[in-house]
């Protein structure tokens, strides 16, 4: 894949504490409101073969030597082609709401920063992030984002492998749906 990292970062499975910064602050035409590593950064693997994914090999290597503070939490458009090498993306085209209901949000979700200016939002992203600067209790400043794999989730009594499954497939049904 031309125009690729070769080193890209992958976040470790586990807690990570982050607070609301501003994200793309070089361009005041797409500058907003994202998640940044809250201390000194967060660690990574570093894909060291050269794959594009994180593989065993970059694994056994073992994870960088020092904290990464630009493994950001950001918007990545709509949903369809967007990644960000390293960073944790939301897509804004759908999420799953209290009652377990994917919500569409397709129809003004913008693919890309352009149709920002056309009437189109962050959506899903907006969601998220309004209602944590919202309804966070006075003076908390941090989130605690969770990365794990399905696998971890297995581990607790409460979670199975049909709640896993539902929640993929609700996530997939949405997708079609836009």
């Amino acid at each position: 894949m031309a125009g690729r990292r070769k080193d890209e970062p992958f976040l470790l499975e586990g807690q990570h504490v982050y607070k609301f910064a501003w994200h793309k602050i070089s361009d005041a035409r797409q500058v907003y409101r994202a998640l940044k590593p809250a201390n000194r950064g967060v660690l990574v693997f570093r894909d060291r073969d050269n794959t594009n994914s994180l593989t065993q090999a970059d694994i056994d290597k073992g994870i960088d030597g020092a904290p990464n503070n630009s493994i950001n939490i950001h918007w990545s458009g709509k949903g369809h082609t967007n990644y960000s090498a390293g960073c944790q993306v939301i897509a804004g085209q759908s999420y799953i709401n209290n009652e377990g209901k994917v919500i569409d949000c397709s129809a003004f979700a913008s693919p890309g920063y352009s149709d920002l200016t056309k009437g189109k939002t962050r959506a899903a992203y907006n969601v998220l992030t309004d209602l944590i600067l919202c309804y966070a209790p006075e003076g908390v400043h941090t989130i605690v984002y969770t990365l794990s794999r399905d696998e971890t989730f297995r581990l607790s009594d409460e979670i199975d492998e049909n709640t896993i499954a539902t929640w993929a497939g609700s996530m997939k049904d949405g997708e079609r749906m836009a």
